[in-house]
């Protein structure tokens, strides 16, 4: 999100866990994540971040999760 101010601020926090942690049954963004990841890893949120990057420039012919 960004502010009136022009901040971004970061959002959405219900889905994090700790490293390791069971991410089944966890609330997920349709076609914004990967429904073959069942566990909390760090390279989930690498994923995401460059999921994102695509999304913003349009840098390749498709998107990673489905979107």
């Amino acid at each position: 999100m960004i502010t009136a101010r022009d901040q971004p601020v970061i959002i959405d926090f219900d889905s994090c866990r700790v490293n390791g942690a069971d991410l089944n049954g966890v609330k997920r963004t349709h076609e914004w994540h990967d429904p073959n990841v069942h566990v909390s890893v760090k390279t989930n949120d690498m994923d995401a971040l460059d999921e994102v990057r695509v999304w913003l420039t349009s840098s390749a012919p498709s998107f990673k999760f489905g979107g």
